[in-house]
């Protein structure tokens, strides 16, 4: 039975988004679906994934195109020239929807750039988000099944590109961005792979400026089964995805063995890839201490995109 739930989230209410919060439809999942929840090692486990599976899967292009458009509007498949195989990237846009300021335009040309199928997805659109700050306010009950939710939908978007010819399918990596990146980290996962991965795992994931703890509830996103190579990019002055609480996490994982690499930039703040965020600007959060630093950094992108891609060219082969 599909249930309307009429949350808001406190970001609407701190005025992130000016607008009341957007219902996400919930479903009910189906018993095969379930059925892969047991396999969760504790009951949060199982919570987490009937999360992911409680708002309907996307649909996916079945086509892929040749050039990416300065603005990125929509989900869509990018490729190089040539018949392949090649690599591949899945790019997890912000809470904000799509494309702002043309930033997954960038990513995805330089994706096309390093010989990589770009797979722009939009988590949002399908399910009624509209708008470049609306997905922020989105009551998508609770961040965690935020993040089951987008996780799902990743792992569902790698069993789609399996379909092409021109994808090297163990070579398919996942970036994410903000929000996109709190997903991202779940990613390179073993427990969650195991509930949700259809289509193999992903190869690497690359998270940037994505929080990784959120300390009035003790949710902590660097799990300790971290199995996918994981860099962490962040900014040194970011106080959403803070690397004094990220650093220590992924040095922990690193010590246990987790195949993690991070790098902080100086004196950077959040989005540091969005060029509208020029002059930077303190913007209202949800969460203590419910402002974050916005600003564009050329510089730090351009390093940003060298250090991904050198890191999937080194560990995704």
């Amino acid at each position: 039975m599909r249930v309307r739930i009429f949350a808001f989230l406190a970001a609407a209410a701190a005025g992130l988004v000016g607008s009341p919060a957007l219902a996400v439809d919930q479903i009910e999942p189906t018993p095969e679906q379930k059925t892969r929840c047991e396999r969760a090692l504790n009951e949060s486990g199982k919570r987490f994934c009937l999360a992911g599976y409680s708002v309907r899967g996307l649909d996916f292009p079945v086509t892929a195109q040749d050039v990416v458009p300065n603005s990125v509007r929509a989900m869509a498949i990018y490729k190089p020239p040539g018949s392949g195989p090649f690599p591949a990237i899945i790019l997890l846009h912000t809470c904000a929807t799509l494309d702002l300021n043309d930033q997954l335009a960038y990513w995805a040309r330089a994706a096309l750039a390093n010989g990589y199928v770009a797979f722009v997805l939009d988590q949002f659109t399908q399910r009624g988000i509209h708008g470049n700050e609306g997905g922020c306010g989105a009551a998508w009950p609770g961040w965690r099944n935020r993040d089951a939710g987008r996780a799902r939908d990743a792992f569902d978007a790698l069993a789609h590109l399996g379909r092409f010819d021109f994808v090297d399918t163990k070579r398919i990596a996942a970036m994410g961005f903000s929000e996109g990146a709190r997903a991202a980290y779940y990613l390179s996962c073993r427990g969650v792979g195991n509930l949700f991965a259809t289509g193999g795992r992903f190869a690497a994931v690359v998270a940037l400026y994505g929080q990784c703890y959120v300390a009035a509830s003790g949710l902590n996103r660097i799990a300790s089964d971290i199995a996918t190579p994981l860099l962490a990019l962040l900014g040194e002055v970011d106080v959403d995805g803070d690397p004094k609480h990220c650093v220590p996490r992924l040095q922990a994982a690193k010590d246990s063995g987790a195949p993690v690499e991070w790098t902080v930039f100086p004196k950077t703040g959040h989005v540091w890839d969005q060029p509208s965020r020029i002059p930077g600007k303190r913007m209202s959060w949800h969460e203590p201490p419910y402002t974050v630093l916005f600003e564009y950094n050329r510089g730090v992108t351009e390093q940003s995109r060298d250090l991904a891609f050198a890191f999937l060219q080194r560990v995704a082969k």
